[in-house]
């Protein structure tokens, strides 16, 4: 009959810490720069991006079914922030979007 016993864990004087606590130091701050993001117009692009997917979802729906509408509307709203045909598409559909929402 084999028995095992389990090692006892470290009483607080035996451990080790794992890592000290960082020393702070006077004049600490932190300071804010001004960056320019590109989200001024963040707004703008959410609207575009909801716009064509909503497009491409409900065009989509009754041939597909609605997860390939899902994903159809996720990929029109990427599309959206692309370079190219694909995106000038997917802008377009945007504005039929917004114009038929107005």
């Amino acid at each position: 009959d084999e028995s095992y016993e389990f090692p006892s864990s470290p009483t607080p004087s035996e451990a080790t810490p794992v890592a000290s606590s960082p020393t702070l130091t006077e004049n600490c701050s932190f300071q804010s720069t001004s960056r320019d993001t590109g989200t001024d117009n963040l707004p703008e692009d959410n609207k575009r991006q909801i716009g064509a997917g909503v497009v491409a979802a409900l065009i989509a729906l009754p041939l597909c079914g609605p997860f390939i509408a899902g994903v159809a509307g996720v990929a029109a709203a990427y599309g959206t922030s692309q370079p190219g045909a694909a995106g000038d598409v997917c802008r377009a559909a945007s504005d039929v979007a917004m114009t038929a929402k107005d």
